[in-house]
């Protein structure tokens, strides 16, 4: 059972209909997880500290909420992302997986 249920995160410049998204997350915590089931950040906005803001505040919105691991699935062959998910003090579930997996998991543990 879920301990929070979804949730739903957009980067926007404003809170407006007028304006466009920006970057959005959408996670759910289960027991003491939390998973990330979509992050993303549009091409023309990459770069610029976006998605190291937004996953900053899911990681503390994690904490706050007494999460203990942090898990996402990122395309083995993303390898920018896999890069920013490692910036951010990820880690790969299993070292040396297959390289025909499609998906990768990658996690970090909360203190």
């Amino acid at each position: 059972s879920s301990k929070d249920g979804s949730r739903f995160w957009c980067v926007s410049p404003i809170f407006s209909p007028f304006y466009n998204v920006l970057g959005y997350s959408c996670f759910r915590i289960v027991l003491d997880e939390l998973y990330i089931m979509n992050f993303a950040i549009d091409n023309d906005f990459q770069n610029m500290g976006l998605g190291s803001h937004l996953i900053r505040n899911i990681l503390f919105y994690g904490k706050v909420k007494g999460v203990k691991r942090v898990v996402l699935d990122v395309d083995s062959k993303n390898f920018l992302a896999q890069g920013f998910y490692k910036k951010h003090g990820f880690s790969f579930a299993v070292d040396g997986q297959c390289e025909r997996l499609r998906s990768l998991v990658m996690l970090k543990e909360l203190d």
